[in-house]
């Protein structure tokens, strides 16, 4: 599997990290609010979403210019690793329920398309 596809990979596992956290502790905001693991996993997962894609070849992605928003990704990335205690903490919880699911869409179609 070439790096791109790594990276992708990894994206993904991460993507199942944040979706299996709101489906075991719920999709309600206010415990996310107050439960600082729950909070703290999501926001991690985010940030590594966030390494990954910044590091897929710049090929990679003007391939895929159109289906991924970089720098909104790379811009949360920035942001969870520099300011994070100043984020809007439902910025994070819409991210991980609203994006996650179409980013994780993406990977598998890439991971089932081009690993072929």
């Amino acid at each position: 599997m070439d790096r791109d596809l790594q990276r992708i990979y990894r994206i993904k596992c991460y993507c199942e990290d944040i979706l299996e956290a709101v489906e075991y502790l719920g999709r309600d905001y206010n415990e996310y609010l107050s439960n600082k693991h729950y909070a703290n996993s999501i926001s991690l997962s985010l940030l590594q979403i966030g390494e990954h894609f910044g590091s897929v070849t710049e090929e990679f992605k003007d391939a895929h210019r159109k289906d991924v928003p970089w720098v909104a990704i790379r811009g949360m990335r920035n942001r969870l690793a520099h300011s994070y205690d100043d984020m809007d903490k439902k910025y994070i919880w819409e991210s991980a329920v609203t994006d996650i699911p179409m980013i994780l869409a993406f990977c598998e179609r890439v991971l089932t398309t081009e690993a072929m």
